[in-house]
């Protein structure tokens, strides 16, 4: 509680001293709301891009502290995604992606899904009550950028930001009018494991317009989806395998904007996501997840404003049983209200602050946590302050400071802080070190879950979890021109009660790391570069390496050893991961042009130690994966785009089957048609 009487205090010192300087504002710094929505050529490739996440208010990415990778629309529709993990795939190198049943698995350089944060438009897409998100629900063809921010941001974003956040930003547009379209298709290559071709379909519509209404302007945005993949079968060398069940996704989204006089902005919008996934002929998944936002900005004076709104999620999984009338049976239900007030000021060209405080309601129900001793719904309430002050004593430095206080129900407080300097010695360059706590607390299903996995063994949740918490530092450089881009950066993680799922009496139990062993040391750096060749290429690439091995130990808490007396080291991170694009363009006159694309991935191959029964131990060795996609669009009468490719160009296929194998059914053919007017 120090810290948390120290941070408050920080905070209102820095009302105090800026409302000083309010008294005589210089031009503000701040970019426009409406900035935050356009998104040019020539915006994406330098640094007056508008970005909202390391602030959560718009301002030029040259000028924020904390260091945040953007991916545009147009690299989004260059990787012709099909799904919204194919965008991170290949544009975030260490980003791994399964599925375990009916359920997403994400690791991303040593940390689970869990620990990194994601939103959509600024809004919490899961309310923390599970450790798995469902990905499905993000439709990738309304998608207009995403917004990256590495590293713990818990000092702005709380629990589940311990490895960073990513914030989805959807499609909008200021044109009185505008329409889109698309129709695409894939078929997969039947293999030994696939007698027959699979094939796949995706149809997505918009219509957006804006109007002058009653003095203000009145703004629409309504989008549509349909997407049906086709499950399969992967088998590998030893004959293990893993199925990719069948699914139908339905998506709608509808966004209404008022802008009543210049000085408030009201936003109202609706988010509804279906998804049936064909587990076998006896028994479907049926998904349903509903959000709905309220949201009003209001400008005081030309230099500050005050952002509010409300957030409700809930998100749905039954079980239909089709013998039986297509009965249901439920499997969670869970509840999310979320109410935020944010104050925002900026002046003098030296002092920004954004000072707020969250409401946040969580509630799950589901028979996976029932158990002898506690009923079947569980909730929390969490209470919440916020802050972020920077400041340039001249104008090549900016200091800034992050705090956040979180009062949980069932955890106490808990206050996190965050420092970075900026400094930019000439115009294109930018240096940043930054020190940053994380914190995330334990899941509702890690504290409470009691499930048979049928009838082989049992999961069990631990209401004696702790929390995990992490210090971060990172040193990164970045230079930009208009023609190329580099970005280096180091990172140093300390975390502590590091939660995992361990081996106990008749099934498995989440657990904090022994106290032998309560301090995980991860650490990697990272290499970004994009460049504009001769002729019309445009390269683009990533590299990251990750260390994240832990000393495997017996049931007694000591390390297992080899023969020769050394250590027995286990991981479930590989070393190395690189992405890479290489694009081609030629426009031949005013209704012609084309493209070309070329995306690989690459994931290193890895060794690991996994206790065995007696404490003894196995070394287990994984094959690396490079996965590549090659596609060409061609652009029609400015309103039309044809694109065909080929994914997984290289037909990998893994020799031993792990939770963070890539699955893919083989070779994949795609044609998608697009309109825009």
């Amino acid at each position: 509680m120090k810290l948390a009487r120290q941070g408050l205090f920080i905070f209102f010192l820095s009302i105090t001293s800026l409302s000083l300087f309010a008294q005589n504002p210089r031009v503000s710094k701040r970019a426009s709301l409406a900035d935050s929505t356009r998104y040019t050529k020539e915006k994406t490739e330098t640094l007056d891009e508008v970005v909202v996440t390391a602030s959560r208010t718009p301002r030029f990415h040259k000028d924020i502290p904390v260091l945040t990778q953007v991916i545009p629309q147009k690299q989004i529709q260059l990787i012709e995604p099909r799904s919204f993990n194919e965008i991170l795939e290949f544009t975030l190198p260490g980003v791994e992606f399964n599925k375990h049943g009916g359920q997403d698995n994400l690791s991303y350089r040593g940390f689970g899904g869990q620990s990194l944060l994601f939103l959509v438009d600024g809004d919490l897409i899961t309310t923390g009550s599970t450790s798995s998100i469902d990905f499905d629900r993000i439709d990738p063809d309304n998608i207009e950028r995403v917004e990256i921010i590495r590293g713990a941001a818990s000092a702005l974003y709380g629990s589940n930001a311990l490895a960073g956040v990513v914030n989805v930003i959807t499609k909008s547009s200021k044109k009185k009018f505008h329409a889109s379209a698309l129709a695409s298709v894939d078929v997969a290559k039947y293999n030994r494991d696939n007698k027959k071709a699979l094939v796949g379909q995706r149809y997505w519509g918009n219509v957006v317009f804006n109007r002058p209404v009653g003095g203000g302007k009145f703004g629409s945005n309504t989008s549509v989806g349909y997407n049906k993949a086709p499950g399969f079968v992967i088998v590998d060398d030893e004959g293990a395998g893993n199925r990719v069940f069948d699914v139908d996704r339905i998506n709608f989204s509808q966004k209404f904007t008022y802008q009543p006089i210049k000085a408030v902005s009201l936003k109202a919008g609706v988010n509804t996501n279906y998804r049936m996934q064909k587990k076998d002929k006896y028994l479907d998944n049926r998904f349903v997840a509903t959000n709905a936002t309220l949201g009003a900005v209001c400008m005081i004076g030309h230099n500050q404003s005050l952002d509010l709104s409300y957030h409700f999620n809930n998100f749905k999984r039954d079980s239909v049983m089709l013998l039986m009338d297509n009965s249901k049976r439920p499997v969670f239900n869970e509840f999310l209200h979320h109410l935020r007030l944010q104050y925002n000021l900026d002046c003098n060209e030296e002092h920004m602050l954004n000072l707020g405080g969250e409401f946040i309601q969580d509630k799950i129900s589901s028979p996976r946590l029932a158990s002898p001793e506690s009923p079947n719904a569980k909730s929390m309430q969490t209470g919440i302050v916020y802050g972020q002050y920077s400041y340039e004593p001249i104008k090549e430095l900016t200091l800034s400071y992050g705090g956040r206080l979180d009062m949980r129900s069932n955890f106490g407080a808990h206050y996190t802080n965050r420092v970075t300097v900026k400094f930019r010695p000439v115009s294109m360059l930018n240096l940043r070190a930054s020190f940053a706590q994380g914190y995330r607390t334990p899941s509702m299903q890690e504290l409470y879950f009691y499930f048979d996995h049928q009838g082989m063994f049992y999961l069990y949740g631990n209401d004696k979890l702790k929390p995990e918490k992490s210090n971060m530092f990172i040193l990164s450089a970045e230079y930009n021109n208009r023609i190329f881009s580099l970005n280096a950066n180091a990172f140093y993680n300390i975390l502590r009660n590091r939660i995992a799922m361990i081996p106990t009496k008749g099934g498995y139990q989440y657990a904090n790391a022994p106290a032998s062993d309560n301090k995980d040391r991860i650490y990697g750096i990272d290499l970004n570069l994009r460049t504009k060749l001769p002729y019309g290429f445009t390269l683009t690439g990533s590299y990251a390496y990750t260390y994240d091995y832990y000393i495997l130990q017996d049931d007694k808490g000591n390390p297992i050893r080899k023969e020769d007396g050394s250590k027995v080291l286990s991981t479930s991170t590989r070393p190395h991961a690189l992405v890479g694009m290489l694009t081609w363009e030629h426009t031949f006159n005013c209704n012609y042009g084309i493209s070309a694309t070329f995306a690989i991935r690459y994931l290193s191959g890895f060794q690991s130690g996994v206790r065995m029964e007696d404490n003894k131990f196995e070394i287990l060795s994984y094959n690396a994966a490079t996965l590549a996609k090659l596609g060409i669009s061609q652009r029609i009468f400015k309103v039309f785009d044809l694109y065909f490719g080929v994914d997984n160009l290289f037909g990998y296929k893994p020799n031993k089957l792990a939770y963070n194998t890539p699955l893919t059914p083989g070779r994949t053919y795609l044609t998608t048609l697009r309109f825009n007017w």
